[in-house]
């Protein structure tokens, strides 16, 4: 191998990584979004914006995302746009938890964009939903305030401040509120309250600045104060006069305080002034007249007044607050302990605030509940509500005099669906339990008593089927538990008792046949063991002991001959193992020595033809020969140094994977996987035996096919796959071997056709579907893996079509351009369900297909135009099954599939429109195995090949006895194949390269006339193909570009007539297509987008 050209293919697949990644990254989105919010802190808010929007859709934090692009809107006045982030935001929300703030900043946008009428709305709705969350109530009052409507706004700012009297902005609007109705000392109590809160908060210079207009009289203040229409509470009547009056401001009027400034005086005279009435109901009189007076009278004033203007850059106020801290912590804390019985009754009248009933509850500053407790809190007690911290109901029960839960409890989703139901007595729980997921569909149902769980407990996957059914006996597993496939199928059995796997367990196909069997004894595998094929042919008979294999273990293949035999002594395999194939030959042979391989491991041939002896000491190897068919060594491997350079070939010679092997025996550095012809295949990278680093795959022509990357074993980074040609056909991210972030899919013309999104190896997002011409087909919004809506665009870009399953349920439809049916559906919680039917343009049928909790199952059929069946055959589970028919437009035979679980399996035949066979290709389990038949129209044989798991291993065909010639041998599918027909006129010429048709292909008639041409690129179809009738007149012209059809197409008769004619893209009709009569003469044209049918005339 040469290492330096290894070298530059790292480094040049480094580049293409790089290039690929920087086109397409893994959006780390927290990191986005902080970068978003720091531009945004910046005044780069277009810069933000770019910034947020790389969050795409399914994301976890898209949601985040939205709302911070919605703030940044609001920010710079981009208003449309920000309400349209907040609707599709709100529409398809995942994140629930973040609805409050989106809502708040919906109403908010609403408010700039003029329309604040539908902004209360909005407010108004959410509030209801969310009682906690005091954005909702000052964006509102905010509203409100804008509107000039002060009183209402006033009711709203009071409302806020019982729920959370520690708003700040809720203070310095409600001050705002008393001001613009002309009532100066309410406004002063606010707004010094809002300096409380925040010293060096949003609003504080804004109260200051009012507070030194009130103080000071001016003329704006005394305006307001003569325009109100409502005289003040009788009780600040007084003081509002003396305020006006400016008495404090008198050189004689003595501060109390070292500060001398008018807003102290003016506060310092208020407070002197202040009287607390009790039967005074006024808001001011009891939220705040209690503090105020209280700080005064107890000689707090000075670290009221130096706290509150803390955060104004006096050097007097610093120092002061700097010497008597300990004493401004303690006021601080007093005004908490104030603030914090209010939060916690929400009540305004002093009287009434006790906590000796119910009350509501606090964690960190979180609203956690409402209920009753004794014990300084330690017990709870009665009837309790517990919340999120918006308010919105988390649970409710009721808890008995001991403090233990008693009778019915309900949980709840942020979005308000119930969660779970649960019954307790005396503190245990009792009788049914039922569990729901976030929408709706049951996810358990459990029975208890005394406390523990007894009785059938079901769990449900989140489309409704069945996940398990289990049997409880005092908290304890006890009797059979069931587990059950997604689709709802038995997959396992397995007994238990007290909570342990004790007795015999048995596992299932998809099919329902028996799987594995065996029995546990203290949750440990004991006894025989059997497993089966779908089909019901044993694949392993064993014995095990405490989990431990023991004696003789067998495994079969499929035909239920012998695979393997090798024996287990304690667990650990010891002695001869030997393996076999299909056919009965033996395949390896070697002996282990206490777990480990020691000595000769010998590989043979079907033929029962040694080619290959691998010598391990220890479980390491040594030493590896390779044998030609005559025994003679065509190679040698041995350990140099403590290291091995293994070179391993197959049974035919040809060289099959370099692995370099360390002194440790493990696999370090680069293995190398060759083709037939000794190019390279496959690349992989290890450290340590474990696949890490770079992985690349290449097409015979030396192109690549795959690039990714791995780390500990695992796809973890970015992958891309390309087509033969050299173009892309997709890439994506892996993360832990699972698809993450957005993937892409190209055509073979090198169009984006697909952006499809993934969280966790599931679709979640948009996935965005375009035509070959780069117009956008349809969007798809996933919530892991389940369809919640689908939007279609005509040729214009505009809707023309939207379907909403919620949940994942209701009716779908699909159409085409033109506006009509194309497909209907049912999905139930997130699967397809019943009949799916594809329509015609006119409304006839082209698909008819049934599922069954989202698999094809049942009956398929398709049509072709005009009435004739395309295909038919049966699907169970998703799979194809059974026998598969496809027929010509004209209703004749075109082909014949036999299936297997999915895979073809048995005879895959194609027919010439006469009836009898082209060609007759045998599968086994999905790959070639067999032969492989090609035959002339006449029904002569051009020649038969041989597969060997799915490898072509050589030709042959009829000489003039009409016997079969001696095989010949393609290695690896490597060679030339001429063929001739009995009469000895040529059949076919074509080379094979690596099992794929290369170079010019020539197909003959049994006359020796030309059958068929074209060219051939590793297997895919180029340029022009051309058939002829026997008499060598012209029978079809087709193009080809990257083995589909593409561009123009003509079809003739017999007589030179032209029949049929029209244009494909890439595989599909497209454009028209004309059908003429025996004579020439136009009879049908059939217009086609891009596969589609649209129209016939």
């Amino acid at each position: 191998m040469n290492r330096h050209l290894t070298l530059i293919a790292v480094l040049c697949l480094g580049s293409l990584f790089s290039t690929a990644q920087e086109n397409n990254p893994l959006i780390n989105s927290a990191e986005a979004i902080q970068a978003g919010v720091k531009l945004y802190d910046d005044g780069k808010y277009k810069e933000a914006l770019k910034e947020y929007q790389k969050v795409k859709a399914g994301d976890t934090n898209y949601v985040w995302a939205q709302y911070e692009m919605a703030l940044t809107c609001a920010t710079d006045s981009q208003f449309t746009w920000g309400i349209k982030i907040c609707e599709d935001a709100l529409a398809g929300i995942k994140e629930r938890e973040r609805c409050p703030e989106l809502l708040t900043q919906y109403g908010i946008l609403l408010d700039y964009d003029g329309q604040q009428e539908r902004s209360l709305k909005i407010f108004d709705s959410a509030i209801a939903v969310y009682p906690a969350y005091t954005m909702l109530y000052v964006s509102k009052g905010t509203t409100l305030l804008r509107m000039k409507k002060y009183k209402e706004a006033e009711k709203v700012f009071k409302q806020t401040l019982l729920i959370n009297p520690f708003s700040a902005s809720a203070h310095y609007k409600l001050g705002l509120c008393a001001l613009n109705q002309g009532n100066i000392v309410p406004a002063y109590l606010s707004l010094v309250a809002n300096l409380l809160m925040e010293p060096e908060g949003r609003f504080a210079m804004n109260s200051i600045s009012l507070l030194d207009n009130i103080a000071k009289g001016k003329d704006d203040i005394v305006e307001l104060v003569n325009k109100r229409t409502e005289e003040p509470d009788e009780n600040f009547r007084m003081i509002e006069q003396i305020v006006l009056s400016k008495i404090a401001l008198d050189k004689n009027y003595k501060s109390i305080i070292n500060l001398d400034d008018p807003i102290s005086r003016q506060l310092q005279v208020i407070c002197e002034k202040l009287s607390f009435e009790a039967g005074d109901k006024d808001y001011w009189m009891q939220f705040y007249v209690p503090f105020f007076k209280k700080a005064f009278e107890e000689k707090q004033f000075e670290y009221l007044v130096n706290y509150a203007f803390s955060g104004v850059s006096l050097p007097a106020i610093k120092e002061y607050n700097r010497k008597r801290k300990k004493d401004i912590e303690a006021f601080t804390t007093g005004l908490v302990e104030y603030l914090k019985i209010i939060r916690s009754t929400r009540e305004l009248d002093v009287a009434k605030r006790t906590t000796s009933g119910a009350y509501y509850h606090y964690e960190n500053g979180s609203l956690i509940g409402k209920g009753a407790t004794t014990n300084n809190g330690e017990k709870l007690t009665g009837p309790w509500e517990f919340y999120f911290a918006a308010g919105n109901k988390k649970a409710t029960g009721l808890y008995n005099e001991k403090g233990e839960k008693e009778g019915d409890w309900k949980y709840y989703y942020f979005n308000g669906q119930v969660k779970g139901e649960e019954f307790y007595r005396g503190g245990k729980q009792e009788g049914k339990e039922t569990y729901y997921f976030d929408h709706g569909v049951v996810s358990s149902r459990a029975s208890y008593k005394n406390g523990d769980a007894d009785g059938e407990h079901i769990i449900y996957y989140r489309d409704g089927i069945v996940k398990a059914i289990e049997q409880y006996q005092n908290g304890k597993l006890n009797g059979i538990r069931k587990s059950f496939t997604t689709a709802g199928l038995l997959q396992s059995e397995v007994n238990y008792v007290n909570g342990v796997q004790n007795g015999g367990f048995k596992t299932f196909h998809a099919n329902g046949k028996l799987e594995s069997e065996g029995k546990y004894v203290d949750d440990k595998l004991s006894g025989p063991y059997k497993a089966w094929y779908d089909d019901g042919v044993v694949s392993v008979t064993a014995q095990y002991d405490q989990d431990k294999p023991t004696g003789e273990m067998k495994k079969y293949h499929e035909n239920g001959k012998l695979k393997s035999v090798e024996n287990y002594v304690n667990g650990v395999v010891e002695g001869e193992y030997i393996s076999y194939y299909d056919n009965g030959q033996i395949n390896t042979k070697y002996t282990n020595k206490k777990g480990k391989t020691d000595g000769d491991i010998q590989y043979y041939d079907k033929d029962g033809k040694l080619y290959s002896t691998v010598t391990f000491d220890n479980d390491k190897p040594k030493v590896a020969k390779y044998f030609d068919k005559t025994g003679k060594q065509i190679s040698i491997s041995e350990v140099s140094k403590g290291k091995l350079d293994l070179t391993t070939y197959r049974a035919d010679g040809s060289k099959k994977v370099f692995t370099p092997y360390s002194i440790k025996g493990e696999v370090n550095g680069t293995q190398v996987f060759y083709f037939g012809s000794g190019k390279e295949k496959e690349t992989n990278t290890y450290v340590n035996s474990e696949l890490t680093g770079p992985s690349i795959s290449y097409f015979p022509n030396g192109q690549k096919s795959i690039a990714s990357t791995y780390s500990a074993g695992k796809k973890d980074g970015y992958y891309i796959s390309w087509f033969l040609h050299g173009t892309k056909q997709e890439e994506g991210w892996y993360a832990a071997d699972e698809l993450q972030g957005e993937w892409l899919t190209y055509n073979e013309q090198g169009v984006v056709v697909s952006r499809t999104n993934f969280l966790n190896g599931e679709l979640n997002g948009i996935k965005t579907a375009y035509w070959p011409n780069g117009k956008l087909e349809s969007e798809t919004l996933y919530d892991m893996g389940t369809l919640l809506e689908m939007t279609e665009y005509d040729t214009t870009g505009k809707v023309l079509n939207k379907v909403k399953l919620k949940n994942g349920t209701g009716k779908f439809t699909s159409l085409y351009i033109t506006g009509k049916l194309c497909s209907e559906g049912n999905y139930v919680n997130g699967n397809l369900e019943g009949l799916y039917k594809h329509y015609y343009f006119d409304g006839s049928t082209q698909v008819l297909q049934y599922f069954k909790n989202g698999l094809r199952d049942s009956i398929y059929r398709s049509y072709n135009y005009g009435g004739k069946l395309s295909a038919e055959g049966m699907y169970k589970l998703g799979d194809k099954t059974g026998t598969w028919k496809y027929y010509h437009e004209d209703g004749s035979l075109s082909r014949t599939e036999e299936f297997k679980g999915g895979k073809l399996h048995g005879t895959r035949t194609y027919f010439f429109k006469n009836g009898k066979p082209d060609t007759e290709i045998a599968y086994k389990n999905g790959d070639r195995d067999g032969l492989y038949k090609k035959y002339s129209e006449e029904g002569v044989l051009v020649y038969q090949m041989r597969y060997d798991e799915d490898v072509l291993a050589g030709y042959s065909y009829l000489d003039k006895n009409n016997q079969l010639v001696p095989e010949i041998p393609l290695v690896q599918g490597n060679g030339a194949v001429r063929s001739f027909y009995p009469n000895g006129n040529a059949a076919v010429a074509v080379e094979y390269v690596e099992g794929s048709q290369h170079g010019n292909y020539k197909l003959y008639h049994t006359n020796g006339k030309l059958s068929l041409e074209n060219t051939e690129n590793y297997g895919n179809s180029e340029g022009q193909l051309k058939e002829y009738y026997a008499d060598g007149t012209l029978r079809s012209v087709y193009s080809y570009l990257h083995d589909n059809t593409h561009g123009p197409y003509k079809e003739y008769n017999e007589k030179g007539v032209l029949i049929e004619e029209g244009g494909s893209y890439n595989g599909n009709d497209h454009g028209e297509i004309r059908y003429y009569d025996e004579s020439g003469k136009l009879k049908q044209t059939r217009i086609y987008y891009y596969g589609n049918l649209l129209s016939v005339k």
